[in-house]
């Protein structure tokens, strides 16, 4: 009897699983958030070890600059915004160097004053509507094939950068010094590393909104340290739960019919509470 009722539910889900993914936006929403998930799930590690988390939440919040720009000079939003997300952490970078100011502090500075920028310009703006909670939570479910494209694009350029700078990396985010002394140019790295993360932000944005870009820069990792005990644990897990949020979270909140970046990010933070009870 028992094993008849498990034999039924289990037909049951795969059916439902397979009517769910009969749908084009459904199948569009889960590889655009498989590719999001495993980019952001990477890149989160050095955030992480680097305590950069703060960085990441500012360059996303602070592109509503970007787009208000974009809507004021007629330039494409998404463009303006990758643009404005870059030179934005360049210009952290350059001020760091000039005025010898701690790192987090510039960053609030920034994060502040993009914001209210951003805030003003759209304000100025008539005619013109800019759905906020739009891009605050995105809509992966509206996801579009030339988005996905982008998303693969992206997903490539990250992989391919990273292999390539992954030891130098590595080596700064344990000890800036000693990578100094290694022969790692520490300032074209950093350059690097924040073009990088300003690119994956604002080009996550535009699929997945901020709140759920943060999410997958930083919970991810946060969520694999408590289960590794080295670095090849490390990027493995950060993978796994990347997606594994990101699936579950997708999936959830269409047969619960919830929003679907809350969906995954509740997701994630439950994982991070579970697995911080057998925290390594």
């Amino acid at each position: 009897m028992e094993q008849t009722w498990l034999n039924t539910n289990i037909n049951l889900s795969i059916k439902a699983m397979s009517e769910i993914f009969q749908y084009a936006f459904m199948q569009r929403a889960l590889f655009a958030g498989i590719i999001v998930g495993i980019s952001c799930s990477i890149l989160s590690n050095f955030v992480v070890l680097r305590k950069m988390s703060f960085y990441g939440d500012a360059v996303a919040h602070a592109s509503l600059a970007g787009v208000g720009l974009g809507l004021l000079f007629g330039v494409d939003p998404f463009i303006s915004m990758i643009l404005f997300s870059v030179l934005g952490g360049l210009f952290i970078l350059f001020m760091r160097g000039r005025t010898k100011m701690d790192f987090d502090t510039l960053i609030g500075i920034y994060f502040s004053g993009a914001v209210a920028l951003g805030v003003l310009i759209i304000g100025l703006l008539k005619g013109v509507r800019v759905d906020l909670m739009q891009f605050l939570f995105g809509d992966i479910l509206g996801v579009s094939s030339s988005d996905l494209i982008i998303s693969v694009v992206l997903a490539v350029f990250v992989f391919s950068l990273i292999l390539y700078k992954s030891r130098d990396f590595i080596r700064i985010a344990f000890n800036e010094d000693l990578a100094y002394v290694s022969g790692v140019n520490i300032k074209r790295t950093e350059v690097v590393f924040i073009v990088l993360v300003s690119l994956v932000v604002a080009v996550t944005i535009k699929i997945v909104g901020v709140v759920l870009t943060v999410a997958l820069l930083i919970l991810p990792a946060a969520i694999a340290k408590n289960v590794s005990s080295n670095l090849k644990q490390l990027f493995s897990w950060s993978i796994f739960f990347g997606l594994f949020s990101t699936i579950v979270g997708i999936i959830g909140s269409y047969y619960f019919n919830t929003a679907t970046g809350p969906s995954i990010v509740t997701t994630a933070v439950v994982l991070f509470l579970f697995t911080s009870l057998f925290k390594r």
